[in-house]
């Protein structure tokens, strides 16, 4: 049994906001296709992220194994429960909240948004993590075919 996040973090200015900018951030997907992942002890993360002016292609896109404390510092919290796997997440404000529980070969997906002062403008990122639990090696084909048993916003 594993752990497979897919992050999807979108940044932005005040300059996309609006026509056409908010047009292409609005095209960034929710969900990409996963690649072929080989069974892992640890949980195991694909991180990607688009930035503006780029909002066709990622600026990163790396898939690597990951610890507690590295799940932690993505904002996400797991424990093991006799029904399946406990999802909760940490917002940007430090609140805590349980998203619910992941039965075994099933994913769920959360969105998250937020707002941040730059030098000279306001900066907006908007997270977004499709966490599948089970078999490692049948993610590709979970996430992509079957609906999400969760969905928070």
């Amino acid at each position: 049994m594993g752990i497979f996040i897919q992050k999807i973090e979108t940044n932005w200015t005040k300059k996309s906001r609006g026509n056409p900018g908010s047009t292409l951030r609005n095209a960034v997907p929710e969900k990409l296709p996963i690649k072929n992942i080989e069974n892992a002890d640890t949980p195991v993360l694909q991180y990607i992220i688009y930035n503006e002016g780029s909002f066709d292609k990622p600026s990163k896109n790396k898939i690597y194994q990951i610890n507690d404390n590295s799940i932690r510092q993505h904002g996400l919290d797991f424990k093991y429960v006799d029904e399946g796997l406990e999802v909760g997440f940490w917002g940007r404000n430090k609140k805590f909240k349980k998203i619910g529980i992941l039965k075994y070969n099933t994913w769920c997906q959360i969105k998250t948004n937020s707002r941040h002062p730059m030098e000279h403008t306001t900066g907006y990122t908007k997270t977004v993590l499709n966490i599948f639990y089970g078999e490692i090696d049948k993610a590709k084909e979970i996430v992509k075919n079957k609906k999400k048993s969760i969905e928070k916003d």
